[in-house]
């Protein structure tokens, strides 16, 4: 299998990344070059804009961007032309990416009783003087979709809500089931947002019980009331016990939309020494007949983010580290790292599809090896080789 070739062919990637358009008049290099070798930094790990300078001059790197120039681009000149990009073309690309990752079956989170929910996150950053909120569909992979960057900390709400608008304006009204958000952020306004604007049900993780509806829900708890549904368990995976005491249809004052409220409780089954072994947290959400299982799950999902799209770009890219005091440099540049973290996350999925087994019995397959095999499969269309046995 070939990376290149996967991108073209299978996901036809290549249509929308030759559409790529910028403001200038005459240009000497296509944006579709310059966009593409921003996009494969994630793929390749190039930690800078001059480590793509310095690797656009190898052979296999043209042949990916698709020129015979002696050079792709240098840093400076991605530096100018940046700026200057056409965000309606890059928005073309998160939409193909999102049917892509739908038609796959890609899009939906399976959660541990079986069912299955197009879960989305949003949750915000810093990237270098910048900070950027980050909408993610969390399905079988976390697959990151779009980005707004506010220019101070300190209005993580208004920029979230300018990300959840601008991707329901890309994508459509009800592109995901629930959007899993942090309790510090939403306020009432953002359940009757996500419910008129974005198509979605909303749901928070708060510790914060002194919510007016927390009260009410803590107080209908204590009540014995019949209609609480409540759950115990072991969770293997996190290795906790749980409690959960669940209420459908409360209402917040000044808010006309029925609610469930949730309490739940972890206990750590072998805590780490100095370590709490107990977690308890609120969820409030707008979906009313969600089960105990998904409200758990769902609240816990939105770590992917950090995990999977934060700690992982900067891993890549050295995200954390941008060294740019344009605010529409950075904005392009986290479009298409996001835009190149969605496609690396849709070609591991793939390669897991494969018959792999043949090649890597005695191989522990692991992200950083796939990235390894993925580099090998710049230069080959041949099977992919092991160099090294014990790499994990």
């Amino acid at each position: 299998m070939n990376f290149q070739k996967f991108y073209e062919n299978e996901l036809k990637m290549n249509t929308f990344f030759n559409n790529f358009t910028d403001n200038r008049i005459t240009p000497q290099i296509p944006a579709s070059h310059i966009g593409k070798a921003i996009i494969y930094m994630p793929a390749l790990q190039l930690k800078s804009l001059l480590q793509v300078d310095q690797t656009a001059r190898d052979s296999f790197f043209k042949i990916l961007i698709g020129t015979d120039r002696p050079m792709v681009a240098s840093d400076t000149t991605l530096q100018r032309v940046l700026p200057q990009f056409d965000l309606n073309s890059i928005n073309d690309t998160i939409r193909a990416i999102y049917n892509q990752i739908v038609y796959r079956g890609f899009s939906k989170f399976t959660f541990s009783n079986g069912t299955s929910l197009r879960l989305a996150a949003v949750d915000g950053s810093g990237f270098g003087l910048f900070y950027a909120s980050v909408v993610t569909l969390i399905g079988k992979g976390t697959f990151p979709l779009d980005v707004h960057i506010g220019d101070t900390r300190g209005k993580e709400l208004l920029t979230s809500r300018s990300t959840l608008s601008r991707l329901t304006f890309t994508l459509g009204k009800s592109w995901c089931d629930i959007l899993v958000a942090d309790g510090l952020y939403p306020n009432k306004d953002d359940f009757k947002l996500a419910k008129e604007l974005y198509g979605c049900d909303l749901l928070i993780k708060t510790s914060e019980s002194t919510l007016n509806i927390i009260q009410d829900a803590k107080y209908i708890f204590a009540s014995n009331n019949s209609d609480v549904i409540t759950d115990t368990g072991t969770d293997s995976l996190r290795k906790v016990n749980y409690e959960i005491k669940s209420f459908p249809g409360l209402i917040w004052q000044g808010l006309n939309l029925p609610l469930t409220v949730a309490y739940v409780k972890e206990t750590k089954i072998n805590p780490k020494p100095n370590e709490n072994p107990v977690e308890e947290f609120f969820v409030i959400t707008t979906k009313l007949d969600i089960d105990t299982c998904q409200i758990r799950e769902a609240a816990h999902a939105r770590w992917f983010i950090e995990n999977n799209v934060f700690k992982r770009l900067n891993f890549l890219v050295n995200s954390k580290r941008i060294y740019s005091k344009s605010l529409s440099t950075i904005t392009t540049l986290l479009l298409l790292w996001l835009i190149g973290l969605s496609l690396l996350q849709i070609f591991m999925l793939y390669f897991e599809t494969l018959n792999w087994q043949h090649y890597y019995s005695n191989v522990r397959i692991t992200f950083i090896f796939l990235l390894q095999q993925l580099r090998l499969s710049l230069f080959t269309t041949l099977p992919w080789i092991i160099t090294n046995s014990s790499f994990t």
